[in-house]
């Protein structure tokens, strides 16, 4: 298990920040935030400006993402 972790990084902060911090042409993002408008446990405070913030930053990547979302 150490060998499968051992170039993993754990960072805390905004999604944005991330991903704009390790974007590239090779990058691929996989992107799962917060429901907005549910209960979302120990992370409240993910609004639609969140949101769309993040959208737009992954708009504009030079690599690719993958966002899971719903309706």
């Amino acid at each position: 298990m150490s060998e499968r972790l051992r170039s993993t990084q754990i960072e805390q902060n905004s999604a944005h920040q991330v991903i704009l911090s390790r974007d590239s042409e090779d990058a691929f993002i996989y992107a799962d935030p917060p429901y907005v408008n549910t209960n979302q446990g120990h992370y409240g405070g993910y609004t639609e400006e969140h949101f769309i913030r993040d959208l737009d930053v992954l708009a504009h990547v030079k690599g690719k993402f993958l966002l899971s979302n719903y309706p």
